[in-house]
């Protein structure tokens, strides 16, 4: 056993006289807990159990204490024994924290492993000592980690960390600092304004510094009177964070673009390093700010500039842009911005100024920095308008733009009517023609049958034609109008609140008292957090006229009220379990919660919301004929409208996304409020005298090897929020369905919501996917794409109610985890309590009940919470007609964009949902119903379609029992699987058996159509195999074939060969292989498991099989995964081959640094995100608009593992597009949960054939060929890396290209028989 240093925590407990030694081993890297040494009755023992589940300590915060502490402490130091650790197993905390005597039944303490005496020079320490100055012993003998941690915190000193005298001497460093390194005027010396602001806000400082040190000298003595009956573990706990974490003013700005643990998080509150000299600028343009946030000016600048001039600060945007200019390059979108500021001053020689920077650093201005010229123009009545707009004119034509267009660029309303009036007064008149509409048509042969037949000349939009649409929905467009006023207000605000399903009419006087108390706290956290907030606004309102980097701007968007009433609203969400939120999580939240409601607000101060209700009144009819919509484009209709009402505010105007840097920097400054102003009284008003503690504590854990902040809620919080039983959730607006049509999709980020910010892709807007995305929609290429996206989006729905009132009285009886409705937390048994006369191993055994108690208990709340919003959401829509937006992940699969309640949900939420347009049954929608309910049930897999319907026929008394008595009869649909969705079914059935005549039933129940195996579907496809495209029902055959049994089959023939040699596994193995055991291994086999994952996949069904032991067990799943991996390859040979060229054609373009990238069929580009972090410095670039790919470098191994499975799911999202293209082109609704297509009873004929003959054209392209020479276009001219397959022939191959052109062969398959195939889809 070897020994390690560690830093000391010493705590003064309530009797003055005890002290905590504190060993914090895992602080140091070596992945231990920490241990305390139990000496007596202490209040630490007190601290909540959240908190002792992860209490761990930064070494500044170790040595902040040490500082306050060891003088009080001196007289104790030299008998106190100090544990040091060297266990390397791994412990739960909470039984290494000592516990009072109180609670020794519960918590034993810890057996030492060793007790090393204390030396009084070991932790002697000056009073005044810092971590600037470390002891030696600690720098000789601490990792490499903890020194760079020290070495961190060196510059990270605040006014309230170094007391009184230490905050005057950094006061003064700092004004020197900012002397040397703020942009000097043209004197060369600071403002004399600037001077004097610092001079006050250090002032200011010191005041401050002074209150806190009577606040913390009152606080100590304070401490003596409260007894140690628990509340002084809070009160000291509240003194000591009080103190050491206060905010201090006068700091400067340190950011980190990544998804930094919390260690790294770093507000505006840390002090900046000084950057290095560069030799081609004078001192006086270097930028204070460094770390790689600014190697690019979309990640800060931009979005700064844009709320600058959206707030109407244009000399703040001019300060920092200057600072900027100089300092990195800039493009032509920053240049934009401020053009446009100073075009609404009317500033003419700035504008100048401008063109000339422009054209000095080589930006080669566009129509938009010429529209902003012209705004200047038509603004400023002085200015001889004429000639200097033929002026620019004539330059705009010399670099080839056309004036024409100009009218097309991103204008608001005051700003287009600007430059008409310019073009009008120089006699432009020829740019103010407006151009007839011509829509774009797209090339794809796959798709060009589907445009060819939609669009024609007779179906142009006609004025006369908006408002006489018959509308299918039984309303009429004037009753509909409500429920678009509706969605309107609901997006305006910015969020919806329902009412909670959890919470019961009747309120009890108890939950009335909590609620008066949560009221009563509730005010004065608004009140504390408005002086906070307003306290931060004013020290970021300073940096902005320094020149500092800071977020002034984007904490004057709204009133401080409504920053107050987001983060309470995020301390409600906090507080709903103890269990808290990674603090970068909690820090994103609150970033994107301000950013949602900047874009709302801009769309409304600039006139854009008004613009889209204009046209959305003209849009909405088309959307609501499904008669129409079989030859109607909605797309081409919107843009068709737009076009004839050209005037006013362009819709494109929203402002550019914020970069993840802004949005968790502006975040954290909200986190950091929240953490240090939310304080709540222990009584909760049961008492005369308040005692106030924080109720939010910020801890620290290791998650995968990294150190990660978590921010936890005081379990009073918890239990006062809970008790309370506020009646409403509250939902962002872009997280419950809408009551009207979405907007059509257009654009990269035009679609979808009215006003609320949604993206065409679930990817970051700076990836470098998003720029190809960006660049592909500027042509027609990705209409089929944008199509499907619409037609899905367009489908409404309703809510089942009988079913939802079923599952609701369910739900709020305490749940049923068997029907999946997950009860409460609180049913959860607890483990057994500790005894004074337990063995160890005892100890050992009820802690492992106790680690899973708490992870059961948090799963179960969890899954209830999660419960609880999509029951909200349901009942809150009940009886609406609403819409699902969707949008598409890099892959290009599809999702609805609402999260919580959508048809991808569970087998719960499913059943919930309906079609809003109900059809007939028809001649044969009572079979499809029939054998849609055995499908769902599973019990007939193996059978064709006539078996499974005499099958429902023979269980109609049990159908229509499940249907009529559904809890009180004999309940056989809860014995089946998808119980929900066949008790939906069901009663649709038993509605429709007891109508007069079934064919004209009105039915709204999807009907479902499920691939089989439906990846190894598309590998059978492309490789012609023919063996595999039997096991895969690619082949028309009597009965459904199950890949999952062959392969069973397969093994155990093997399994009996190897019996019969004497193979001491396969003999134990008789009778134990089947189905179920290599199911998850074959299905996930296609989407790249290895050997090891479907070893740990076949445990996990063997562990079942009490007879074996888990030795036994072992060496079983591994036996059984080579043989499930060689029947596959048996089975499907073309298939292996097929992966092994994607999966090492990957490795070869990783290997070389290179992210892979390829299109689908249908044109959509994808690029794989897999990035791992390059550390050193980052060279600052302007060609690389994806900032991060400047310190990131490709991950080998996941973009080799995830290009087969990523690549065949591009192929069935293909699939599903072209198939939801055609079903519109066919008049039938379609709805899909990826391979999964639905669609009404009596059109599953006509979409199981839609399907075959969509995939059946997608593969008979040529598609691993196509996919070869694009990887060769882009990467064939890269080196084979060594260790690869080409490595081993280099005699034949020198390039990616020599290995790449070797596509595997293809078989004898014939793609045409898969249209009469019954099984495929079924």
């Amino acid at each position: 056993m070897c020994f390690f240093k560690t830093f000391f925590m010493i705590k003064l407990c309530s009797m003055k006289c005890t002290p905590y030694f504190m060993a914090c081993n895992r602080l140091l890297g070596f992945g231990r807990h920490a241990f305390i040494k139990h000496v007596g009755g202490c209040s630490l023992c007190n601290i909540p159990d959240n908190v002792q589940n992860s209490f761990h300590v930064k070494v500044n915060e170790l040595q902040t204490v040490l500082d306050k502490r060891v003088n009080q402490l001196q007289h104790v130091v030299n008998k106190t024994n100090i544990l040091a650790i060297s266990d390397h197993r791994a412990v739960d905390t909470e039984a290494l924290i000592g516990h009072s005597a109180s609670d020794k039944e519960e918590f034993p303490p810890v057996k030492k492993n060793h007790v090393v005496k204390s030396k009084e020079k070991k932790i002697k320490s000056k009073q005044n000592t810092t971590i600037k100055k470390p002891r030696k012993k600690l720098k000789k003998d601490v990792s490499t980690k903890l020194r760079s941690e020290i070495k961190k915190l060196k510059l990270n000193k605040s006014l309230p960390k170094c007391g009184l005298k230490k905050a005057k001497q950094i006061t003064k460093k700092k004004l020197k600092l900012l002397e040397k390194k703020q942009e000097v005027s043209s004197t060369g010396a600071i403002k004399k304004t600037e001077r004097n602001e610092i001079n006050i806000q250090a002032k200011k400082m010191e005041a401050i510094a002074k209150n806190k040190h009577k606040n913390f000298n009152s606080a100590s003595h304070s401490k003596e009177d409260i007894n140690s009956s628990g509340q002084s573990c809070d009160q000291q706990i509240t003194n000591e964070s009080q103190i050491s974490s206060k905010r201090s003013q006068v700091i400067e700005c340190e950011f980190n673009a990544d998804e930094p643990d919390d260690s790294t998080i770093t507000t505006p509150e840390t002090k900046v390093k000084s950057m290095h000299k560069k030799k081609h600028l004078p001192q006086s343009e270097i930028m204070p700010l460094y770390k790689t946030y600014f190697t690019h000016p979309h990640i800060y600048l931009l979005p700064y500039l844009e709320v600058c001039i959206f707030t109407g600060m244009l000399t703040r945007a001019e300060l920092m842009f200057q600072k900027f200019k100089n300092t990195i390059p800039l493009d032509v979108e920053v240049f934009n911005v401020m053009l446009h500021g100073y075009a609404k001053q009317g500033d003419q020689s700035k504008i100048r100024k401008l063109f000339k920077d422009m054209m000095e650093v080589g930006v080669q201005p566009d129509l938009q920095s010429y529209a902003a010229v012209l705004e200047y123009i038509g603004r400023n009545d002085s200015t001889p308008s004429k000639n200097s707009t033929l002026k620019y004119i004539s330059q705009m034509k010399k670099e080839g733009l056309d004036v024409n267009n100009i009218l097309s660029c991103k204008l608001t309303e005051d700003e287009k009517g600007c430059i008409v009036n310019a073009l009008e007064k120089a006699g432009c008149y020829e740019a103010l023609v407006q151009k007839e509409y011509e829509p774009q048509l797209c090339t794809n042969h796959l798709v060009q049958e589907f445009y060819s037949s939609t669009i024609r000349q007779e179906d142009k939009l006609q004025d006369s034609d908006v408002f006489s649409e018959k509308l299918p929905l039984d309303k009429d467009y004037n009753s509909f109008k409500k429920s678009m006023v509706k969605q309107v207000k609901i997006e305006e605000l910015g969020y919806l609140k329902v009412k909670s399903v959890e919470i019961d009419d009747d309120i009890s006087p108890q939950i009335e008292q909590k609620r008066r108390i949560l009221k009563a706290h509730e005010r004065e956290w608004q009140s504390c957090l408005s002086r906070a907030f307003d306290e931060d606004k004013f020290g970021h309102n300073i940096k902005s006229f320094s020149g500092i980097a800071n977020f002034y701007p984007f904490l004057c968007l709204f009133d401080t009220n409504e920053y107050v009433d987001i983060m309470l609203q995020a301390l409600h969400t906090l507080a709903t379990s103890s269990e808290g939120n990674a603090r970068v999580n909690l820090s994103l939240e609150l970033g994107q919660r301000i950013y949602h409601r900047y874009v709302i607000l801009k769309k409304i101060k600039t006139g854009v919301s008004k613009k889209i209700d204009q046209l959305y009144t003209r849009f909405v009819p088309l959307c609501l004929n499904e008669e129409k919509l079989t030859t109607t484009n909605l797309r081409e209709k919107w843009l068709e409208i737009q076009h004839r009402h050209a005037s006013g505010t362009s819709l494109d105007t929203e402002s550019n996304h914020w970069s993840r840097a802004v949005i968790l920097s502006i975040g954290s400054l909200l986190a950091d409020m929240m953490l240090h102003e939310i304080n709540i009284d222990t009584h909760l008003g049961s008492a005369s005298v308040r005692q106030m503690i924080p109720g939010l504590y910020h801890i620290f854990d290791y998650r995968s090897l990294k150190t990660v902040g978590f921010v936890k809620p005081h379990p009073k919080l918890v239990s006062l929020i809970q008790d309370a039983c506020l009646p409403d959730v509250t939902f962002d607006s872009n997280q419950v369905p809408m009551l009207s049509p979405p907007l059509p999709w257009c654009s990269h980020k035009f679609g979808g919501y009215l006003f609320s910010p949604c993206s065409l892709m679930r990817t970051r807007d700076d990836s470098p996917q998003m720029q190809l995305l960006k660049e592909k929609l500027e042509s027609a290429a990705l209409n089929p794409v944008l199509d499907s996206l619409n037609q899905l989006s367009n489908t409404p729905w309703i809510v089942n109610n009988p079913v939802l009132d079923i599952v609701l009285d369910i739900f709020r009886k305490g749940g049923d985890e068997d029907l999946n409705i997950p009860p409460p937390s609180s049913v959860c048994p607890e483990p057994p309590s500790y005894s004074k006369f337990m063995k160890s191993e005892e100890m050992i055994e009820i802690q492992k009940q106790r680690i899973q108690y708490r992870k059961k208990k948090s799963e179960m709340h969890s899954l209830r919470m999660n419960e609880v919003y999509k029951l909200s959401i349901a009942n809150a829509f009940r009886d609406q007609i609403f819409w699902f937006p969707h949008n598409m992940d890099f892959r290009g699969r599809v999702y609805p964009y609402p999260p919580h309640f959508n048809h991808l949900g569970n087998d719960v939420t499913r059943s919930l949902l309906l079609f809003a347009v109900g059809k007939p049954l028809g001649e044969h929608g009572l079979d499809w119903l029939k054998i849609h309910i055995v499908n769902l049930t599973g019990l007939k897999k193996r059978a064709s379609q006539m078996e499974r319907l005499e099958f429902a026929n023979s269980m109609m008394p049990l159908i229509l029992d499940s249907a009529h008595y559904p809890l009180e009869g004999k309940k056989w649909w809860q014995t089946v699987d998808n119980c929900w969705q066949t008790l939906a079914a069901c009663k649709e059935l038993a509605a429709a058996v007891s109508s007069p005549d079934h064919t004209k039933h009105i039915c709204h129940l999807p009907v479902h159509q499920d691939g089989s195996c439906n990846g190894l579907q598309h590998y059978a496809a492309l490789g012609r195999d023919v063996i595999g495209a039997k096991q895969v029902n690619l082949y028309p055959l009597d009965l459904p074939q199950d890949v999952y049994n062959g392969v069973a089959e397969m093994v155990e023939e093997s399994r009996l060969e190897d019996a019969a040699d004497g193979h001491a596994v396969a003999i134990l193995l008789e009778d134990k292989i089947h189905r179920k055991v290599v199911k998850q291994t074959v299905m996930t086999i296609v989407y790249g498991v290895t050997a090891y994952g479907g070893r740990l996949q076949i445990l996990k069904q063997l562990k079942e099989v009490k007879e074996l032991t888990f030795d036994q067990q072992w060496a079983a799943s591994a036996y059984i995964t080579g043989k499930v991996f060689q029947s596959l390859r048996k089975m499907f040979t073309k298939t292996r081959q097929i992966q092994d060229w994607l999966t090492e054609s990957a490795w070869m373009i990783a290997k070389a640094g290179e992210l892979v990238q390829w299109e689908t069929p249908l044109g959509l580009p994808i690029v794989q995100p897999y990035l791992k972090k390059v550390s050193g410095k980052v060279k600052k670039s302007s060609k690389d608009l994806d900032a991060l790919m400047s310190r990131h470098k490709s991950d080998t191994m996941k973009q080799k593992n995830a290009f087969p499975p990523n690549f065949i799911h591009s192929l069935d999202s293909s699939h599903m597009m072209l198939t939801s293209l055609y079903c519109q082109r066919a008049g039938i609704t379609f709805s899909s949960v990826h391979d999964c297509f639905w669609t009404h009873p009596n059109t599953v004929d006509i979409m199981n054939q839609i399907c075959r003959h969509q995939f059946v054209k997608l593969h008979s392209e040529p598609i691993l060929d196509d996919l070869g020479k694009s990887l060769i276009t882009k990467f064939g001219n890269l080196p084979i890396p060594s260790g690869s397959k080409g490595d081993h022939d280099k005699v034949n191959m020198s390039e990616l290209k020599d290995f790449i052109e070797k596509i595997p062969s293809k078989g004898e398959f014939d793609l045409n028989s898969i249209i009469k195939s019954t099984y495929f889809f079924s």
